[in-house]
């Protein structure tokens, strides 16, 4: 999981499995910090009898075991059954707790695909770009996906977005495009052409602008804010240095910038790439 976790109750001699996780659990509390931080990624199937035996068997927590098992029986609701675990655990504070029970509410009321986006959305905010990718491509071959071009579309953006933060623009340009297709939204056609031009795609660019009746004076506005983001990002880069230096000359301010910035991008595409 990558932090340590104090755990003061019993340790399981034989892990907890959470397939769609990945994860072997061991202990209530490493369950806790699990449900704490992926409370989107939960699924359904979660309450089952094979988790109550094996917080009966495992962990020696019998009482736990046989109302959560009541929860099952009775069907309350996975709400229920997770604050119960946090609850007794004592992992977590009465705050922590409402807001995994508010996403839980909140993925109640949307459709199966819209919670799949959910889980992938947050996958993003985490800036985890290629298991997003993956989970919103599940999402993508459901049946029943096809009902919701809107959904659809942007599910197909995100996934352009993703693609962006692993430097791929050309795959990114093909995914916007795709969205532009079913949202008709003017943001997935304006990324798709600022794909292009970051992949050195400068025919299709055209190609693409002609399909969609874009006229120069649109394109001018699309490449001065394009330019305008670029800016910004080095400004921000230039003037964190700039109030650190009193002799430097500006120039090479921005030579430092540069460095650092191709250092960071280097970085960002080993941590991220691996599709």
């Amino acid at each position: 999981m990558g932090q340590l976790i104090l755990c003061n109750r019993n340790l399981a001699k034989n892990a907890y499995r959470l397939e769609n996780a990945d994860l072997n659990l061991y202990s209530l509390e490493e369950l806790s910090y699990y449900l704490l931080q992926n409370t989107y990624q939960l699924e359904p199937d979660f309450m089952n009898g094979d988790f109550c035996h094996w917080v009966q068997e495992e962990l020696k927590e019998e009482e736990l075991a046989k109302e959560l098992q009541r929860d099952i029986k009775e069907n309350r609701g996975i709400g229920v059954f997770v604050q119960r675990i946090l609850m007794h655990t004592g992992y977590a504070d009465r705050d922590e707790i409402q807001r995994v029970l508010e996403v839980l509410q909140e993925l109640e009321h949307k459709s199966e695909a819209e919670k799949g986006k959910l889980r992938a959305d947050r996958l993003m905010k985490k800036q985890r770009y290629t298991a997003a990718i993956t989970e919103y491509k599940k999402i993508l071959e459901r049946e029943d996906l096809s009902s919701n071009p809107v959904l659809e579309g942007n599910i197909l953006h995100n996934i352009g977005t993703a693609y962006v933060g692993l430097f791929l623009f050309a795959q990114a340009a093909e995914y916007y495009g795709a969205a532009y297709g079913k949202n008709n939204n003017q943001e997935s056609l304006k990324d798709e052409l600022y794909c292009l031009k970051l992949s050195g795609q400068d025919e299709r660019e055209r190609q693409c602008a002609m399909e969609n009746h874009l006229g120069q004076e649109i394109l001018n506005g699309y490449a001065k804010e394009m330019q305008e983001i670029i800016n910004s990002a080095w400004e921000d880069e230039v003037s964190e240095k700039i109030r650190r230096m009193e002799r430097e000359s500006i120039e090479e301010a921005y030579e430092e910038a540069a460095r650092k910035q191709i250092e960071k991008w280097k970085t960002d595409y080993e941590r991220y790439s691996g599709l």
